[in-house]
């Protein structure tokens, strides 16, 4: 197992979730 790539996926998964809150608190913003 490469660490590397290990921690590079880690990093991009928590960047999908934050992304992910980010569009739903955006989304709740406009239809409020």
């Amino acid at each position: 197992m490469n660490l590397g790539m290990s921690q590079t996926a880690a990093n991009e998964a928590t960047t999908a979730i934050a992304i992910r809150d980010a569009v739903v608190v955006i989304t709740q913003s406009a239809i409020l």
